[in-house]
């Protein structure tokens, strides 16, 4: 199933993706999370909105770039996708945000990812 763009103005395959059944969607979900590292991109918030609502089926992949090297992908999945997910989602990812809060990098620090890892925290247990 063709669901995940090739390129930034891909919005034909944004369509099929909101179509798609969040089962279909799942094993692409590395793949669409990547969309997601740059939100100025066109489609970046047509994927979105379509996976947020994933919950449980985002923690692995979500987990893998909070704990990978992209400073500014960890921003952007920080300040755009996991604010709108379910509570549960942010919980889970929990030891890697408080991570991300106390043991920032230059490059996250720079970035902001400590503070935006601390504000989501701080949001999830209000």
């Amino acid at each position: 199933m063709d669901i995940v763009p090739h390129d930034k103005f891909d919005f034909a395959t944004c369509e099929r993706l909101n179509a798609a059944s969040d089962a279909q969607i799942k094993p692409y979900l590395p793949e669409l999370l990547e969309w997601l590292q740059d939100m100025n991109w066109p489609v970046a918030r047509k994927v979105l909105s379509r996976i947020q609502s994933m919950d449980a089926d985002l923690i692995e992949p979500v987990r893998n770039i909070l704990t990978g090297t992209d400073s500014i992908w960890k921003y952007w999945i920080l300040v755009s996708l996991l604010p709108e997910t379910h509570k549960s989602v942010v919980k889970a990812l929990a030891p890697e945000l408080q991570n991300l809060a106390a043991n920032a990098t230059k490059d996250e620090i720079a970035e902001e990812v400590d503070i935006e890892a601390r504000n989501l925290l701080a949001n999830t247990t209000k």
